[in-house]
């Protein structure tokens, strides 16, 4: 018996990667460069690495790269499966989806495959944009959650791939670990019928530290614990002092509050999401009577009293709205373009400002244009204003003011901001 948890790694060992390499360095050609997963120091950790080429038949765990694995299977992962069984303990492998051996690749490839034991066990991922949100399934296992946050708190920056399981036909489970807003699952768990593996499909680049934290906390805990009762890491509850079945039982309920906590969580999020959105959108990437209304609304909390002139005169026969404040009158304009904004429009909202006393007599402060400019580009991307050309905003005659700058005022509940921009004078208000 042993303190040390045995661990098959699908490549050869470091010295064998060495001595490859000082090998084909003397016959003048470039071999390929050896895996991360070949170079963890193992020193102090629990674990000792079993690699290609050496006995696996008392491994607790396997670590893979993306391969095909039709039968016969590589001889390490077929003797570790053996002994698995043998124990009557389930196969745990876990296998970087996107990452083969070699080093890894300096940008992420567009698509990633493995196969999964047997026929018809193909996965195949695309590559997602930047920016993903990422899911947890509810209902998970306790490891396999854990695993989950693990994943999206670790590789928040990606890259993430979109899974296409296994074919219909094939045996098995295919159960996603995480999901992305639109349902795409971006890691997964395969057991087969017999329930002697269990498959984690990963995507590459989790810390390797996290991993074996994982495994040992969690993985082998829930689903191999007779390898840490060899490796002297495991004591049945019978053999527990009272001290320690209690933390154990405070642990087990903290660990239930903290699941209970974060769904009511998730639910005020979403709730103040949807909430938020009902603005947010509008502002951003909407226009005609979708984006007035988000305007209209803003100032009204802003502590302008607000008149909607297309219902009060009909469409087109002045501007957008008239806003008002210690006895003081502005008329306003709303559009939207998907580009930088005309300067014919500045020219439309004086012309309604011109015509304005023929149809009531409240003297105008002055004219504010609020445009949603560029609202195909991220808002981040958007340049600073709806105007670009300084000799045409030098000789602005409106205010002109940008949804963008419109919306964090809003977000951040700051609406002083909101009160100055509109009654200031002609000029352009940069985005923040």
């Amino acid at each position: 018996m042993s303190d040390i948890i045995e661990i098959y790694i699908g490549f050869e060992s470091p010295t064998q990667a060495d001595e490859r390499e000082g090998m084909t360095r003397m016959a003048g050609s470039v071999g390929p460069p050896r895996h991360r997963l070949a170079d963890p120091d193992f020193k102090w950790t629990p674990w000792q690495p079993r690699w290609d080429h050496e006995n696996t038949s008392l491994c607790a765990a396997a670590l893979l790269p993306s391969q095909a694995y039709d039968p016969p299977l590589p001889e390490g992962l077929s003797r570790f499966r053996v002994a698995a069984t043998r124990r009557n303990e389930p196969a745990l492998i876990v296998c970087e989806l996107g990452q083969y051996p070699g080093a890894p690749a300096p940008e992420p490839a567009e698509s990633v495959w493995m196969r999964l034991p047997n026929q018809g066990g193909n996965v195949g991922g695309s590559l997602l944009p930047d920016g993903v949100q990422i899911l947890i399934p509810d209902g998970l296992p306790r490891a396999d959650r854990d695993l989950a946050l693990r994943l999206r708190d670790r590789r928040e920056g990606g890259p993430w791939y979109a899974l296409a399981g296994p074919d219909p036909s094939f045996a098995g489970q295919w159960l996603p670990l995480l999901l992305s807003d639109v349902g795409e699952t971006l890691a997964a768990t395969w057991v087969p019928p017999s329930e002697d593996m269990r498959w984690y499909v990963l995507p590459y680049s989790l810390p390797w530290d996290s991993l074996l934290s994982w495994l040992e906390s969690q993985a082998l805990p829930d689903y191999v614990p007779g390898a840490l009762a060899r490796a002297r890491r495991s004591v049945e509850r019978s053999l527990l002092t009272s001290a320690e079945r209690e933390a154990k039982a405070h642990l087990e309920v903290f660990e239930l509050q903290v699941q209970e906590d974060r769904k009511e969580l998730m639910s005020r999020l979403e709730n103040a999401t949807l909430a938020g959105n009902k603005h947010r959108y509008p502002l951003l990437y909407g226009s005609g009577d979708d984006l007035v209304h988000a305007v209209e609304e803003i100032l009204a909390t802003a502590g302008f009293s607000v008149e909607n002139l297309d219902h009060t005169f009909g469409k087109g026969r002045s501007g957008d709205l008239l806003i008002s404040k210690d006895g003081r009158y502005w008329l306003v304009e709303v559009t939207s373009n998907s580009g930088g904004t005309s300067e014919i429009e500045a020219g439309k909202l004086l012309g309604h400002m011109e015509t304005w006393p023929a149809l009531r007599s409240e003297l105008l402060e002055g004219g504010v244009l609020v445009v949603n400019h560029d609202y195909r580009l991220p808002p981040i991307q958007r340049p600073s204003g709806p105007y670009r050309r300084p000799e045409f905003i030098d000789q602005l005659k409106v205010r002109v003011i940008g949804t963008v700058s419109l919306c964090k005022w809003w977000a951040q509940e700051d609406f002083l901001a909101v009160g100055t921009a509109f009654e200031s004078p002609p000029g352009q208000s940069d985005a923040l």
